[in-house]
Protein backbone atom coordinates (compact mmCIF):
# COMPACT_ATOMS: atom_id res chain seq x y z
CA UNK A 1 0.00 0.00 0.00
CA UNK A 2 1.34 3.33 -0.95
CA UNK A 3 1.12 6.62 1.28
CA UNK A 4 -1.86 7.96 0.03
CA UNK A 5 -4.37 5.51 1.67
CA UNK A 6 -6.98 3.19 -0.24
CA UNK A 7 -9.72 5.32 -1.01
CA UNK A 8 -10.59 7.32 -4.21
CA UNK A 9 -12.58 10.39 -4.84
CA UNK A 10 -13.77 10.99 -8.41
CA UNK A 11 -15.38 13.42 -10.04
CA UNK A 12 -18.28 12.71 -12.34
CA UNK A 13 -19.12 13.83 -15.52
CA UNK A 14 -22.90 15.02 -13.25
CA UNK A 15 -20.51 17.65 -11.76
CA UNK A 16 -20.10 18.98 -15.13
CA UNK A 17 -23.66 18.50 -15.98
CA UNK A 18 -25.36 19.23 -12.75
CA UNK A 19 -23.15 22.33 -12.30
CA UNK A 20 -22.39 24.13 -15.18
CA UNK A 21 -23.95 22.79 -18.54
CA UNK A 22 -27.72 22.21 -16.61
CA UNK A 23 -27.64 24.30 -13.89
CA UNK A 24 -28.05 27.49 -15.79
CA UNK A 25 -31.06 27.97 -17.94
CA UNK A 26 -30.70 31.43 -19.91
CA UNK A 27 -27.73 33.77 -20.73
CA UNK A 28 -28.41 36.36 -18.71
CA UNK A 29 -27.85 33.93 -15.74
CA UNK A 30 -24.41 32.97 -17.15
CA UNK A 31 -23.38 36.55 -18.03
CA UNK A 32 -24.35 37.71 -14.47
CA UNK A 33 -21.69 35.08 -12.95
CA UNK A 34 -18.75 36.95 -15.24
CA UNK A 35 -20.30 40.41 -14.31
CA UNK A 36 -20.17 38.92 -10.87
CA UNK A 37 -16.68 38.11 -11.12
CA UNK A 38 -15.57 41.17 -12.70
CA UNK A 39 -16.83 43.00 -9.91
CA UNK A 40 -14.95 40.88 -7.44
CA UNK A 41 -11.47 41.63 -9.76
CA UNK A 42 -12.20 45.48 -8.66
CA UNK A 43 -12.88 45.98 -12.37
CA UNK A 44 -15.25 49.33 -13.20
CA UNK A 45 -16.11 48.59 -16.68
CA UNK A 46 -17.03 45.54 -18.40
CA UNK A 47 -17.86 45.37 -22.18
CA UNK A 48 -19.99 42.79 -23.82
CA UNK A 49 -20.61 42.00 -27.21
CA UNK A 50 -22.93 39.79 -28.77
CA UNK A 51 -21.99 38.29 -31.62
CA UNK A 52 -23.89 35.81 -33.96
CA UNK A 53 -21.00 32.91 -33.19
CA UNK A 54 -19.13 34.43 -30.68
CA UNK A 55 -19.97 36.92 -27.05
CA UNK A 56 -17.13 38.27 -25.88
CA UNK A 57 -16.95 39.76 -22.43
CA UNK A 58 -14.16 42.02 -21.53
CA UNK A 59 -12.95 43.37 -17.75
CA UNK A 60 -10.37 46.13 -16.86
CA UNK A 61 -9.87 44.73 -13.22
CA UNK A 62 -6.77 43.37 -11.59
CA UNK A 63 -6.57 39.91 -14.19
CA UNK A 64 -5.09 37.00 -13.58
CA UNK A 65 -1.51 35.39 -13.26
CA UNK A 66 -0.59 31.93 -13.54
CA UNK A 67 -1.04 31.20 -9.77
CA UNK A 68 -4.47 32.97 -9.73
CA UNK A 69 -5.33 30.50 -13.00
CA UNK A 70 -4.55 27.61 -11.54
CA UNK A 71 -5.08 28.17 -8.18
CA UNK A 72 -8.29 30.12 -7.78
CA UNK A 73 -10.09 30.33 -11.56
CA UNK A 74 -9.25 26.54 -12.93
CA UNK A 75 -10.37 25.17 -8.98
CA UNK A 76 -13.85 24.16 -9.21
CA UNK A 77 -15.27 24.25 -6.31
CA UNK A 78 -12.44 27.28 -4.84
CA UNK A 79 -14.10 29.00 -1.85
CA UNK A 80 -12.57 32.62 -1.96
CA UNK A 81 -14.31 33.70 1.43
CA UNK A 82 -13.40 30.62 3.15
CA UNK A 83 -9.29 31.54 2.39
CA UNK A 84 -10.21 35.22 3.82
CA UNK A 85 -10.75 37.02 0.70
CA UNK A 86 -13.90 38.60 1.42
CA UNK A 87 -12.86 41.76 0.03
CA UNK A 88 -11.85 42.52 -3.22
CA UNK A 89 -7.95 43.58 -2.89
CA UNK A 90 -7.43 47.36 -4.28
CA UNK A 91 -11.64 48.95 -3.66
CA UNK A 92 -12.43 46.77 -0.85
CA UNK A 93 -15.65 45.72 -1.93
CA UNK A 94 -17.81 42.58 -0.62
CA UNK A 95 -17.40 40.44 -2.85
CA UNK A 96 -20.21 38.42 -4.39
CA UNK A 97 -18.47 35.06 -5.86
CA UNK A 98 -18.71 32.46 -2.88
CA UNK A 99 -19.01 28.71 -4.05
CA UNK A 100 -16.41 28.77 -6.69
CA UNK A 101 -18.37 26.95 -9.31
CA UNK A 102 -19.55 30.35 -11.13
CA UNK A 103 -16.82 29.69 -14.14
CA UNK A 104 -18.70 26.50 -15.50
CA UNK A 105 -22.02 28.38 -16.22
CA UNK A 106 -19.72 29.27 -19.18
CA UNK A 107 -20.74 25.75 -20.74
CA UNK A 108 -24.10 26.30 -20.79
CA UNK A 109 -24.60 28.51 -23.49
CA UNK A 110 -21.23 27.44 -25.34
CA UNK A 111 -18.88 24.68 -26.19
CA UNK A 112 -15.61 26.42 -26.35
CA UNK A 113 -14.14 29.18 -23.74
CA UNK A 114 -10.69 30.85 -24.66
CA UNK A 115 -9.76 33.09 -21.58
CA UNK A 116 -7.01 35.82 -22.22
CA UNK A 117 -6.14 37.71 -19.41
CA UNK A 118 -3.31 39.91 -18.03
CA UNK A 119 -2.30 40.55 -13.86
CA UNK A 120 0.17 44.08 -14.09
CA UNK A 121 3.98 42.78 -12.99
CA UNK A 122 3.36 40.02 -15.10
CA UNK A 123 2.85 38.01 -18.56
CA UNK A 124 -0.06 37.34 -20.07
CA UNK A 125 -1.86 34.33 -20.56
CA UNK A 126 -4.56 32.66 -22.92
CA UNK A 127 -5.94 29.38 -22.80
CA UNK A 128 -8.56 27.64 -23.94
CA UNK A 129 -11.56 25.05 -22.35
CA UNK A 130 -13.44 22.72 -24.48
CA UNK A 131 -16.93 21.26 -23.09
CA UNK A 132 -15.94 17.55 -24.95
CA UNK A 133 -11.92 17.86 -23.90
CA UNK A 134 -13.35 18.33 -20.23
CA UNK A 135 -15.89 15.01 -20.94
CA UNK A 136 -13.32 13.02 -22.13
CA UNK A 137 -10.58 13.83 -19.14
CA UNK A 138 -13.06 12.44 -16.51
CA UNK A 139 -14.20 9.72 -18.31
CA UNK A 140 -10.83 8.81 -18.46
CA UNK A 141 -9.93 9.99 -14.73
CA UNK A 142 -7.51 12.03 -15.70
CA UNK A 143 -6.86 15.59 -14.60
CA UNK A 144 -7.91 18.23 -17.63
CA UNK A 145 -4.88 20.56 -18.99
CA UNK A 146 -6.92 23.50 -21.24
CA UNK A 147 -4.10 24.29 -24.11
CA UNK A 148 -2.09 27.57 -24.50
CA UNK A 149 -4.31 29.83 -26.69
CA UNK A 150 -3.31 32.70 -28.90
CA UNK A 151 -1.23 35.25 -27.01
CA UNK A 152 -2.14 38.29 -28.75
CA UNK A 153 -5.77 37.77 -27.71
CA UNK A 154 -5.01 38.87 -24.38
CA UNK A 155 -5.43 42.78 -23.52
CA UNK A 156 -2.83 45.35 -23.29
CA UNK A 157 -3.50 46.62 -20.01
CA UNK A 158 -4.55 44.50 -16.87
CA UNK A 159 -7.68 42.57 -17.54
CA UNK A 160 -9.86 39.52 -18.69
CA UNK A 161 -11.43 38.90 -21.98
CA UNK A 162 -13.08 35.98 -22.21
CA UNK A 163 -14.48 34.68 -25.54
CA UNK A 164 -17.29 32.15 -26.21
CA UNK A 165 -17.74 29.88 -29.28
CA UNK A 166 -19.63 27.25 -30.80
CA UNK A 167 -22.75 29.04 -29.08
CA UNK A 168 -25.60 26.42 -27.88
CA UNK A 169 -29.39 27.54 -28.51
CA UNK A 170 -29.55 28.52 -24.82
CA UNK A 171 -27.27 32.17 -26.38
CA UNK A 172 -29.80 32.34 -28.82
CA UNK A 173 -31.54 34.95 -26.64
CA UNK A 174 -29.09 37.72 -27.83
CA UNK A 175 -30.74 40.99 -28.13
CA UNK A 176 -29.00 43.77 -26.81
CA UNK A 177 -32.03 45.53 -24.71
CA UNK A 178 -33.36 42.05 -23.76
CA UNK A 179 -29.71 41.40 -21.92
CA UNK A 180 -29.47 44.92 -20.92
CA UNK A 181 -32.93 44.98 -19.14
CA UNK A 182 -32.07 41.29 -17.20
CA UNK A 183 -28.94 42.59 -16.15
CA UNK A 184 -30.04 45.91 -14.70
CA UNK A 185 -32.42 43.74 -12.84
CA UNK A 186 -30.42 41.06 -11.28
CA UNK A 187 -27.59 43.60 -9.96
CA UNK A 188 -27.84 47.16 -7.88
CA UNK A 189 -24.37 47.95 -8.18
CA UNK A 190 -24.78 48.62 -12.16
CA UNK A 191 -24.88 52.09 -13.21
CA UNK A 192 -23.35 53.24 -9.85
CA UNK A 193 -19.75 55.78 -10.31
CA UNK A 194 -17.88 53.08 -9.67
CA UNK A 195 -19.43 50.00 -12.31
CA UNK A 196 -20.19 50.06 -15.33
CA UNK A 197 -21.51 47.48 -17.90
CA UNK A 198 -22.05 48.07 -21.67
CA UNK A 199 -23.87 45.57 -23.93
CA UNK A 200 -23.12 46.02 -27.63
CA UNK A 201 -21.71 49.58 -27.04
CA UNK A 202 -24.81 51.18 -24.17
CA UNK A 203 -24.47 51.19 -21.18
CA UNK A 204 -26.99 49.27 -18.79
CA UNK A 205 -28.43 51.76 -16.55
CA UNK A 206 -31.42 51.94 -13.88
CA UNK A 207 -33.37 52.79 -16.72
CA UNK A 208 -32.93 49.71 -18.57
CA UNK A 209 -34.87 47.63 -15.82
CA UNK A 210 -37.98 49.12 -16.83
CA UNK A 211 -40.84 47.62 -14.22
CA UNK A 212 -41.39 51.20 -13.08
CA UNK A 213 -42.98 52.56 -16.16
CA UNK A 214 -46.36 52.04 -14.97
CA UNK A 215 -46.17 52.31 -10.97
CA UNK A 216 -48.59 54.32 -9.79
CA UNK A 217 -48.00 53.73 -6.02
CA UNK A 218 -45.18 53.22 -4.43
CA UNK A 219 -43.81 52.27 -0.93
CA UNK A 220 -39.65 52.67 0.11
CA UNK A 221 -38.34 50.29 2.66
CA UNK A 222 -35.85 50.68 4.99
CA UNK A 223 -33.25 53.35 3.85
CA UNK A 224 -34.32 53.99 0.39
CA UNK A 225 -31.46 53.02 -2.61
CA UNK A 226 -30.33 56.29 -4.23
CA UNK A 227 -31.99 55.52 -7.45
CA UNK A 228 -35.38 55.71 -5.88
CA UNK A 229 -35.34 59.27 -6.54
CA UNK A 230 -34.74 58.76 -10.11
CA UNK A 231 -37.28 55.98 -10.10
CA UNK A 232 -40.04 58.51 -8.50
CA UNK A 233 -39.77 60.57 -11.37
CA UNK A 234 -39.88 58.31 -14.10
CA UNK A 235 -43.33 56.79 -12.31
CA UNK A 236 -46.48 58.18 -12.75
CA UNK A 237 -45.49 60.80 -9.71
CA UNK A 238 -47.73 59.72 -7.01
CA UNK A 239 -49.23 61.91 -4.84
CA UNK A 240 -47.18 62.40 -1.40
CA UNK A 241 -49.66 60.74 0.72
CA UNK A 242 -49.55 57.81 -1.84
CA UNK A 243 -45.81 57.09 -1.21
CA UNK A 244 -45.56 54.68 1.82
CA UNK A 245 -43.06 53.61 3.62
CA UNK A 246 -42.06 50.39 5.55
CA UNK A 247 -39.71 49.68 8.47
CA UNK A 248 -37.20 48.04 6.98
CA UNK A 249 -36.01 45.90 10.61
CA UNK A 250 -36.66 42.52 10.51
CA UNK A 251 -34.91 41.37 13.41
CA UNK A 252 -33.28 44.13 15.34
CA UNK A 253 -31.66 41.37 17.88
CA UNK A 254 -30.25 39.99 14.83
CA UNK A 255 -29.54 43.11 13.42
CA UNK A 256 -31.21 42.10 10.04
CA UNK A 257 -32.69 44.72 8.10
CA UNK A 258 -33.67 45.27 4.33
CA UNK A 259 -33.88 48.01 2.25
CA UNK A 260 -35.39 48.83 -0.94
CA UNK A 261 -38.99 49.51 -2.64
CA UNK A 262 -42.12 48.14 -3.65
CA UNK A 263 -44.97 49.69 -6.11
CA UNK A 264 -47.95 48.66 -7.45
CA UNK A 265 -49.63 49.35 -11.25
CA UNK A 266 -52.99 50.97 -12.08
CA UNK A 267 -53.53 47.12 -14.09
CA UNK A 268 -52.12 44.20 -14.10
CA UNK A 269 -52.22 44.29 -18.15
CA UNK A 270 -49.38 46.92 -17.91
CA UNK A 271 -46.93 43.77 -16.16
CA UNK A 272 -45.34 41.14 -17.92
CA UNK A 273 -45.22 37.98 -16.19
CA UNK A 274 -41.40 38.54 -16.00
CA UNK A 275 -41.78 41.38 -13.80
CA UNK A 276 -44.48 40.78 -11.30
CA UNK A 277 -42.25 39.86 -8.76
CA UNK A 278 -40.19 40.74 -5.75
CA UNK A 279 -36.44 39.69 -5.91
CA UNK A 280 -34.11 39.59 -3.40
CA UNK A 281 -30.57 41.15 -4.03
CA UNK A 282 -27.39 40.85 -1.32
CA UNK A 283 -24.46 42.47 -1.96
CA UNK A 284 -25.23 43.99 -5.20
CA UNK A 285 -26.58 40.57 -7.28
CA UNK A 286 -29.67 38.89 -7.22
CA UNK A 287 -29.74 36.20 -4.57
CA UNK A 288 -33.50 34.72 -4.66
CA UNK A 289 -35.79 35.52 -7.95
CA UNK A 290 -39.39 35.90 -6.44
CA UNK A 291 -40.17 36.42 -2.70
CA UNK A 292 -44.12 36.44 -3.46
CA UNK A 293 -44.22 33.10 -4.63
CA UNK A 294 -43.49 32.72 -0.21
CA UNK A 295 -45.65 35.01 0.76
CA UNK A 296 -49.48 32.89 1.32
CA UNK A 297 -51.26 35.93 2.86
CA UNK A 298 -50.57 38.59 0.20
CA UNK A 299 -54.15 39.94 -0.71
CA UNK A 300 -54.99 40.20 -4.14
CA UNK A 301 -52.18 43.37 -4.47
CA UNK A 302 -49.66 40.72 -5.01
CA UNK A 303 -50.83 40.16 -8.56
CA UNK A 304 -49.96 44.26 -9.33
CA UNK A 305 -46.85 44.33 -7.59
CA UNK A 306 -43.08 44.70 -8.62
CA UNK A 307 -40.34 46.11 -6.89
CA UNK A 308 -36.63 44.92 -5.27
CA UNK A 309 -35.65 44.09 -1.41
CA UNK A 310 -31.94 44.32 -0.71
CA UNK A 311 -31.65 41.68 2.29
CA UNK A 312 -27.26 41.65 2.92
CA UNK A 313 -27.59 39.35 5.96
CA UNK A 314 -28.79 36.07 4.19
CA UNK A 315 -25.50 36.50 2.70
CA UNK A 316 -23.18 37.12 5.10
CA UNK A 317 -19.21 35.25 5.42
CA UNK A 318 -19.21 33.94 8.59
CA UNK A 319 -22.79 32.53 8.46
CA UNK A 320 -23.86 29.12 6.85
CA UNK A 321 -24.09 29.87 2.66
CA UNK A 322 -27.93 29.21 2.30
CA UNK A 323 -28.02 30.10 -1.79
CA UNK A 324 -28.91 26.96 -3.71
CA UNK A 325 -25.97 26.56 -6.28
CA UNK A 326 -27.54 28.70 -9.26
CA UNK A 327 -27.84 31.26 -6.93
CA UNK A 328 -31.19 32.08 -8.01
CA UNK A 329 -32.89 31.63 -4.63
CA UNK A 330 -32.19 30.63 -0.96
CA UNK A 331 -33.00 27.54 1.35
CA UNK A 332 -36.15 27.90 2.70
CA UNK A 333 -35.86 26.63 5.53
CA UNK A 334 -33.01 28.47 7.10
CA UNK A 335 -33.66 30.71 9.96
CA UNK A 336 -32.88 33.74 7.92
CA UNK A 337 -35.00 33.06 5.10
CA UNK A 338 -38.42 32.60 7.70
CA UNK A 339 -37.11 35.51 9.10
CA UNK A 340 -37.55 37.36 5.16
CA UNK A 341 -41.05 35.42 4.67
CA UNK A 342 -42.03 36.92 7.77
CA UNK A 343 -40.91 40.17 7.05
CA UNK A 344 -42.41 40.29 3.37
CA UNK A 345 -45.84 38.76 4.53
CA UNK A 346 -46.25 41.54 7.31
CA UNK A 347 -45.33 44.61 4.62
CA UNK A 348 -47.35 43.02 1.86
CA UNK A 349 -50.46 43.20 4.08
CA UNK A 350 -49.77 46.75 5.01
CA UNK A 351 -49.38 47.29 1.27
CA UNK A 352 -53.00 45.46 0.57
CA UNK A 353 -54.61 47.92 2.91
CA UNK A 354 -52.95 50.91 1.63
CA UNK A 355 -53.39 49.91 -1.64
CA UNK A 356 -57.27 49.01 -1.47
CA UNK A 357 -58.01 52.41 0.16
CA UNK A 358 -55.57 54.71 -1.82
CA UNK A 359 -57.89 52.99 -4.94
CA UNK A 360 -61.07 53.96 -4.07
CA UNK A 361 -59.54 58.08 -3.51
CA UNK A 362 -57.97 57.76 -7.13
CA UNK A 363 -60.90 56.29 -9.03
CA UNK A 364 -63.02 58.32 -6.93
CA UNK A 365 -60.96 61.78 -7.51
CA UNK A 366 -60.82 60.56 -11.16
CA UNK A 367 -64.95 59.93 -11.66
CA UNK A 368 -64.96 63.74 -9.95
CA UNK A 369 -63.60 65.38 -12.86
CA UNK A 370 -66.76 65.39 -14.83
CA UNK A 371 -69.63 68.21 -13.23
CA UNK A 372 -72.22 66.03 -13.85
CA UNK A 373 -70.91 63.00 -11.71
CA UNK A 374 -69.21 65.20 -9.01
CA UNK A 375 -73.00 66.85 -8.65
CA UNK A 376 -74.35 63.31 -8.06
CA UNK A 377 -71.78 62.26 -5.60
CA UNK A 378 -72.84 65.54 -3.29
CA UNK A 379 -76.01 64.91 -3.18
CA UNK A 380 -75.20 61.85 -1.24
CA UNK A 381 -75.46 62.71 2.82
CA UNK A 382 -75.25 59.54 4.06
CA UNK A 383 -71.49 58.21 4.71
CA UNK A 384 -72.35 54.80 3.79
CA UNK A 385 -73.95 56.06 0.48
CA UNK A 386 -70.53 57.78 -0.02
CA UNK A 387 -68.15 54.59 0.99
CA UNK A 388 -70.59 52.47 -1.69
CA UNK A 389 -70.24 54.73 -4.35
CA UNK A 390 -66.22 55.11 -3.38
CA UNK A 391 -66.14 51.36 -3.60
CA UNK A 392 -67.95 51.47 -7.12
CA UNK A 393 -65.88 54.13 -8.35
CA UNK A 394 -62.59 51.68 -7.20
CA UNK A 395 -64.39 48.52 -8.63
CA UNK A 396 -65.24 50.68 -12.40
CA UNK A 397 -61.45 52.27 -12.54
CA UNK A 398 -60.15 48.62 -12.82
CA UNK A 399 -62.35 47.35 -15.96
CA UNK A 400 -60.66 47.58 -19.00
CA UNK A 401 -61.56 50.55 -21.43
CA UNK A 402 -64.72 50.34 -23.28
CA UNK A 403 -64.67 53.11 -26.08
CA UNK A 404 -67.65 51.90 -28.13
CA UNK A 405 -71.11 51.01 -26.86
CA UNK A 406 -73.75 47.93 -28.60
CA UNK A 407 -77.08 50.07 -29.85
CA UNK A 408 -79.72 48.67 -28.31
CA UNK A 409 -82.43 50.39 -30.37
CA UNK A 410 -83.47 47.18 -32.15
CA UNK A 411 -85.10 46.36 -28.72
CA UNK A 412 -86.68 49.65 -28.83
CA UNK A 413 -84.63 51.50 -26.15
CA UNK A 414 -82.70 54.59 -27.46
CA UNK A 415 -80.22 57.39 -25.96
CA UNK A 416 -79.43 60.65 -25.97
CA UNK A 417 -76.32 61.82 -28.72
CA UNK A 418 -75.20 63.21 -25.73
CA UNK A 419 -74.97 59.73 -24.08
CA UNK A 420 -73.73 58.03 -27.11
CA UNK A 421 -70.90 60.95 -27.53
CA UNK A 422 -69.50 60.50 -24.07
CA UNK A 423 -69.63 57.20 -23.68
CA UNK A 424 -67.56 56.86 -26.93
CA UNK A 425 -64.90 59.28 -25.98
CA UNK A 426 -61.66 59.01 -24.53
CA UNK A 427 -63.57 59.90 -20.69
CA UNK A 428 -63.33 56.08 -19.73
CA UNK A 429 -64.41 56.12 -16.24
CA UNK A 430 -67.56 58.05 -17.38
CA UNK A 431 -68.25 55.78 -19.85
CA UNK A 432 -67.40 52.70 -17.67
CA UNK A 433 -69.43 54.10 -14.57
CA UNK A 434 -72.38 54.92 -16.45
CA UNK A 435 -71.91 51.16 -18.64
CA UNK A 436 -71.55 49.35 -14.97
CA UNK A 437 -74.72 51.22 -13.28
CA UNK A 438 -77.03 50.93 -16.31
CA UNK A 439 -78.27 53.95 -16.00
CA UNK A 440 -77.26 57.16 -18.22
CA UNK A 441 -78.93 60.12 -16.68
CA UNK A 442 -75.54 60.98 -15.22
CA UNK A 443 -73.83 61.70 -18.00
CA UNK A 444 -76.88 63.57 -19.49
CA UNK A 445 -76.89 66.03 -16.61
CA UNK A 446 -80.07 64.85 -15.17
CA UNK A 447 -82.08 67.37 -16.84
CA UNK A 448 -85.52 65.29 -17.03
CA UNK A 449 -85.14 62.94 -14.33
CA UNK A 450 -83.59 62.84 -10.75
CA UNK A 451 -79.33 61.53 -10.49
CA UNK A 452 -79.21 57.58 -10.18
CA UNK A 453 -80.49 56.49 -6.85
CA UNK A 454 -78.00 55.14 -4.19
CA UNK A 455 -79.72 51.97 -4.06
CA UNK A 456 -78.92 51.47 -7.41
CA UNK A 457 -75.28 52.14 -7.29
CA UNK A 458 -74.71 49.66 -4.71
CA UNK A 459 -76.46 47.58 -6.50
CA UNK A 460 -73.95 48.04 -8.78
CA UNK A 461 -71.32 48.33 -6.23
CA UNK A 462 -71.80 44.68 -5.22
CA UNK A 463 -71.60 43.00 -8.67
Amino acid sequence: MNGEGPYVMRVSLSVLDDLGINLYSNMAAVLSEVVANAWDADATKVTIVLGDTEIVIRDNGHGMGLEEINERFLHVGYRRRDAGRTKSPKLLRPVMGRKGIGKLSLFAIADEVIVATRMKGTSPHCFVMKTDEIRDAIEKGKTYHPQPGDISKAPKMPGTTLFLARLKKTADERTGAALRQRLARRFSVIGTESFNVEVDGRKVSVNDRGYWRSVEYMWVVGDAPKYIAELREKSRKPKPDRFGTIDGWVDKDQKWKVSGWIGTVAATRELEESENNLPVLARGKLIHEDLLTSVRQGGFVTKYVVGELRADFVDQDKAFDIATSDRQSLKETDERFVALVKFATAAMRKVNTEWSRWRKETATEKARQYPSIDGWFRTLSDDADRRAAETLFGKIGSLPLKRTVRSSTSTGSSRSNACESAISSESSITCRMATSIGCYRCLRGSTTSSPCSMPRSREAASR
